[in-house]
């Protein structure tokens, strides 16, 4: 109920939480979050575009742990012209867009 008085809440913490159960392992539970996460974001134009690549990067991961590889690739390609910028945390968001897209060409048995 309390998120509903605050929509501009709900993809930033699915995203808290899907990394949470993500990182724990539970990639199912994480898949679920993620994707309202993007959902969210996708409905807030008041999330910056950074946050929005990092949410994005983050349900690729799950998408790509669930074998869903057609969604991984679309999250990722919508993310990766977002990911700008000089600050640490672009550097990650874009370092992890990287890793991802390293697994999936490597998986695809693509020389990485």
């Amino acid at each position: 109920p309390m998120l509903e008085a605050h929509p501009e809440l709900r993809g930033p913490l699915a995203t808290l939480m899907g990394s949470a159960y993500f990182n724990m392992g539970a990639v199912a539970r994480s898949r679920d979050l993620l994707d309202q996460a993007v959902a969210s974001i996708r409905a807030d134009p008041s999330i910056e575009p950074l946050a929005r690549a990092a949410t994005l990067e983050r349900a690729a991961s799950a998408a790509y742990r669930s074998g869903e590889l057609e969604v991984a690739h679309a999250y990722l390609d919508e993310a990766e012209p977002l990911a700008v910028g000089d600050s640490a945390e672009a550097y990650r968001v874009r370092d992890a867009i990287a890793d991802v897209r390293w697994d999936l060409a490597r998986d695809a048995g693509e020389s990485a």
